[in-house]
């Protein structure tokens, strides 16, 4: 981030090197809050946080999807933005505070950081498991140094895979997306983040079938060995 900021702030740049010395240092520190609010720690603290300012913006409710249609058409002709029940904001942002703009930044870049997830299966497992490769590669290096291996950094734990999709997919994106969904409509993504939960359930349901039959499997194995012994 530092080297991003540095390079786009040279004087050659067009992107902050036309800023002034104020500006840059705003844009730098509007960079850092967003990238920090990725991290899974601050992560549910973000969303209520957000959740709690569509409460209070709300309006009045629509009462039905076609009226959140019209609503939504409307609101592209007048400039205004609409939750999915109210107006929210319109194009005159002194009704938005600075803290509330970059909360809603935040919660933008936090969407685009997990929106592989939503892109359709091809795409979501092929990252998904560059993903993965990563957390292996770590696993790998904690390994060599005779360090216990992080959950779910074990590439020999494939068992494990499907489940923590899972609990990820249930504890921590569908919340985010469904308060994003607040603010802008996200019904196809999430339909695909639907899509591949139900993947994963599958999955891990075919493993565990697997994981319960091999037992008996062996164990008619074994009779059947000793069945011709004797």
């Amino acid at each position: 981030l530092a080297g991003a900021f540095n390079l786009f702030s040279a004087k050659e740049s067009a992107v902050l090197g036309c800023l002034t010395a104020a500006n840059r240092d705003y844009v730098k520190r509007q960079m850092v809050a967003m990238v920090l609010a990725t991290d899974f720690e601050v992560h549910f603290s973000i969303i209520n946080e957000f959740k709690g300012m569509v409460h209070v913006k709300t309006a009045s409710p629509v009462q039905s999807l076609n009226e959140v249609a019209t609503t939504r058409q409307s609101s592209a002709q007048s400039e205004l933005m609409y939750f999915h029940k109210a107006p929210l904001f319109s194009s005159d942002t002194s009704s938005i505070s600075d803290s509330e703009k970059l909360l809603i930044l935040k919660m933008v870049l936090k969407t685009a950081d997990l929106g592989y997830l939503s892109k359709g299966s091809e795409y979501t497992l092929t990252w998904t498991g560059r993903v993965l490769e990563e957390f292996y590669g770590q696993g790998d290096a904690e390994k060599s140094q005779g360090l216990q291996v992080s959950m779910g950094m074990d590439r020999n734990d494939t068992q494990s895979v499907s489940q923590s999709q899972l609990g990820f997919y249930k504890f921590m994106v569908l919340p985010l997306y469904e308060a994003m969904d607040l603010l802008v409509p996200l019904e196809a993504q999430r339909i695909n983040l639907d899509l591949m939960r139900d993947h994963w359930k599958k999955k891990g349901s075919a493993q565990l079938w697997k994981k319960l039959k091999a037992p008996a499997l062996l164990a008619g194995k074994l009779q059947n060995s000793k069945s011709k012994v004797v």
